[in-house]
């Protein structure tokens, strides 16, 4: 028995295991100094990461509010120049009067807007060196002043468009009754000109532009103004041609041996006393007439016999007391009421 029990405690504590060398606290508190090291690490990443993107952040915050607040401040400068030159626009139809447009109350509404535009001058500062909150508030200004004059930029642009609607169609107005009068002075110079030209293609002419004058449709004043610069052309050619017709009609009959009572003189020479402008016609100033020298004589072998050469039939009185010189072969005759001296 003893030696059975004796046996059976060797076996066992021979089974036992070996106890550890390392002490189990120490091991723990390693563990635990692992554990303590990783998670400061994890806490200093996550800091420096934090402060790292909320700088990142107010840079990016910055340079968009500084961003926006550029544009904006460059519509309203845009903005600002489209209205000064609008408003110097709209003062300038204002001052045409309501004259020059076909409805007056267009005008008036026009000028009725300019009173409502005020001195507002537009003060936008972005700098980058401001920062953000001021950069916003900046923005916000531009915004607030590009709105309030965007609306009335856009009124004032239509407002204009219509007074020079007005403008245009006024324009148009006048050049059709201008050309209407043309045509009737044009339709009475055609008919007073028949019979009394020499060429009758002028009034042919005149009569073609009446026609097309007549047959004009368009929205165009320039149009009705060609037309009508055409009617004065054709009505210049008519009268000219009439006022040539007429002087030719009033020239004198020349002097021949069956018409003794026509004066044998050119046109414009003393001795035409007797032949009288027609009523209406402008007077012609006559024109002085030198006698005509005796020719030189020439030495001939021979004298020729003197050849008696008739009188010259003496003209009828013309009532003035002009002097006609008549060359007659080797004589001349000065004439005066009938009464003639030989030389």
């Amino acid at each position: 028995m003893n030696v059975a029990n004796q046996s059976n405690d060797e076996v066992n504590e021979t089974s036992k295991p070996l106890p550890s060398k390392t002490p189990g606290k120490k091991t723990i508190n390693i563990q635990r100094l692992w554990v303590l090291v990783v998670a400061v690490s994890v806490v200093v990443v996550m800091v420096v990461v934090g402060v790292f993107w909320y700088q990142h952040a107010q840079q990016q915050a910055h340079q968009k509010a500084f961003s926006a607040c550029t544009n904006a401040g460059t519509r309203a400068e845009q903005t600002s120049k489209r209205l000064t030159q609008s408003v110097q626009d709209a003062r300038t139809l204002v001052s045409g009067g309501e004259q020059q447009v076909a409805d007056p109350t267009t005008v008036k509404t026009l000028a009725d807007t300019l009173h409502t535009v005020k001195e507002d001058e537009l003060s936008v500062s972005c700098d980058p060196g401001m920062s953000t909150r001021e950069l916003e508030h900046s923005e916000q200004a531009a915004n607030t002043w590009n709105t309030r004059h965007a609306q009335l930029l856009t009124t004032l642009d239509h407002q204009r468009t219509v007074v020079n609607a007005s403008r245009v169609k006024k324009t148009l107005v006048d050049a059709q009754t201008q050309l209407h009068a043309k045509k009737e002075e044009a339709r009475k110079l055609l008919a007073d000109s028949e019979h009394k030209v020499a060429d009758n293609t002028c009034r042919e002419a005149l009569q073609q532009a009446i026609g097309e004058a007549d047959q004009l449709s368009s929205t165009q004043a320039d149009d009705y103004v060609k037309a009508g610069a055409n009617l004065d052309r054709t009505m210049s050619s008519v009268t000219q041609n009439m006022n040539a017709t007429m002087l030719v009609a009033q020239q004198p009959v020349a002097t021949t041996p069956n018409n003794p009572a026509a004066v044998n003189a050119p046109m414009g020479t003393p001795g035409q006393g007797s032949s009288q402008p027609q009523t209406g016609s402008k007077p012609i100033t006559p024109a002085p007439v030198t006698p005509r020298a005796p020719a030189q004589p020439q030495p001939a072998p021979a004298p020729a016999p003197r050849v008696p050469v008739p009188a010259p039939q003496q003209p009828a009185p013309s009532g003035n007391d002009d002097w006609a010189l008549f060359p007659g072969g080797d004589h001349h005759l000065i004439c005066n009421n009938g009464n003639c001296v030989g030389n």
